[in-house]
């Protein structure tokens, strides 16, 4: 069967030698690329919450004392900027034979060139604070689901059915799979419910959207023709979409997150704790840099408050007199 067709750009002939056997060719390619979309997708899915997971356990044992180091970082760095300023006003007060002394006043606005040199740094600790607290409360909500589905115990029958399921809807409602625009905002938001429901393995909505679909499906009427000029475009779409999920996928296991989750799981065969090596260590950097804090602000009291240093420097002085 030979089809010529005229109604293209430039009146170009197209011949199509027959359609059934091409149509069939491409349903089964078709077939087999939507169902590696499913598996990329069913992959990347379970592995971003995998990570989503571990960076919750890891923001808990570990994130809390990244931002403790980084807190105490921070007032390192605006001792440091206090000493340098008070430096500085000490230095041009003894050129113009002033007294060396720094004023109350002097010390608030150097307070505030202070705040304004560090503002960024701080602020990118509120944000990691703020991601950890979120972490804190994922955490509970894991630890929740967790005990709800060791309650529950899903039949392994059924969690094939389930994983089907959405394997078939992911096919369907992919938002690369929309025609228009305004159809993939459409997508975007139903996939959202799909990924919801297959996490919380709710069978029943799954099953609403299977079948929703199956009746906007049968509601298209389409001829040969058009059914082969679909199939042609829609192979290519699934090329491109396998492509860019792999692409993904691939993606998600080079990053920094996925290469420390995997480091971690290695050193747990061995029976090691690597988060807790990484507690310990971060632990000891603390206690050090307090330490280094602790000097810079003796230092820096030192230099704004050089009777009462002197005072000090007499007391210490006189018991020493006394124990001797």
């Amino acid at each position: 069967m030979k089809i010529y067709e005229n109604g293209y750009p430039g009146q170009k002939e197209i011949v199509y030698e027959d359609i059934s056997k091409e149509i069939s060719e491409l349903e089964e390619r078709i077939k087999q690329k939507e169902n590696r979309i499913a598996e990329l997708y069913t992959e990347i899915q379970d592995f971003k919450n995998q990570l989503k997971r571990f960076e919750v356990e890891y923001n808990i044992r570990v994130g809390r004392l990244y931002i403790e180091l980084d807190r105490i970082e921070l007032e390192i760095r605006r001792y440091r900027l206090r000493i340098n300023l008070a430096k500085e006003r000490l230095k041009e007060k003894r050129k113009e034979g002033k007294k060396e002394k720094i004023s109350e006043e002097e010390i608030q606005n150097d307070e505030e060139v202070v705040k304004e040199k560090t503002k960024d740094y701080e602020e990118r600790i509120n944000e990691m604070e703020e991601e950890v607290s979120e972490s804190e409360k994922q955490y509970e909500e894991y630890k929740k689901e967790e005990e709800e589905e060791r309650e529950k115990k899903i039949d392994p029958q059924k969690e094939e059915k389930i994983k089907k399921i959405f394997w078939d809807l992911v096919k369907k409602y992919h938002p690369d799979r929309a025609p228009t625009e305004e159809k993939k905002k459409e997508y975007h938001e139903i996939m959202a419910k799909i990924n919801e429901a297959y996490r919380k393995k709710d069978i029943d909505t799954l099953l609403y959207w299977a079948n929703k679909k199956e009746e906007e499906e049968k509601m298209e009427k389409e001829t040969l023709y058009e059914k082969l000029e679909r199939l042609r475009k829609k192979d290519e779409e699934l090329s491109k979409i396998i492509e860019r999920l792999e692409k993904e996928l691939n993606s998600l296991k080079r990053s920094q997150t996925a290469q420390l989750m995997k480091k971690v799981k290695e050193y747990k065969e061995k029976g090691i704790d690597y988060l807790q090596q990484l507690s310990d260590d971060l632990k000891k950097k603390i206690e050090e840099k307090r330490k280094e804090l602790n000097q810079l602000i003796e230092e820096y009291n030192r230099i704004i408050n050089p009777q009462t240093q002197e005072k000090r420097n007499k007391k210490g002085k006189n018991k020493k007199k006394k124990i001797y």
